[in-house]
């Protein structure tokens, strides 16, 4: 063993108030759980990695497909209101104002502005 690792034990073990030979031990009967915590944790970075993928594919699948903003409707809405000030009531009765510059708000003033049954 080289002096800097033998020193760098002799400081993890002080660290840990225990002699050399307390935390050699220590570490030796531990190894084998280590392993055993890489494996659980490399699993882990697998399956989240899995789980990105698929949510990429999801999201690149949801961006070739027409969503609601490219609606010829809503176009249509859009176009007769683009850069109009108006003032929407939502479902609790407050109001706010709103700009019409791009189809995301006309839809978001028909969202808030609709009253369900209840």
């Amino acid at each position: 063993m080289s002096p800097a690792e033998k020193g760098k034990i002799a400081n993890d073990a002080a660290a840990m108030g225990m002699s050399v030979s307390e935390y050699c031990e220590l570490v030796l009967v531990n190894r084998h759980e280590d392993k055993d915590e890489s494996n659980q944790l490399q699993s882990k970075i697998e399956e989240q990695q899995q789980q990105m993928e698929a949510l990429r594919k999801n999201l690149k699948q949801a961006g070739e497909q027409p969503g609601i903003l490219s609606d010829k409707r809503l176009l249509w809405l859009f176009e007769n209101l683009k850069d109009k000030k108006d003032t929407v009531a939502d479902a609790n009765g407050s109001n706010f104002e709103i700009v019409y510059k791009t189809p995301r708000e006309v839809l978001i003033a028909m969202i808030y502005s609709t009253k369900l049954n209840k």
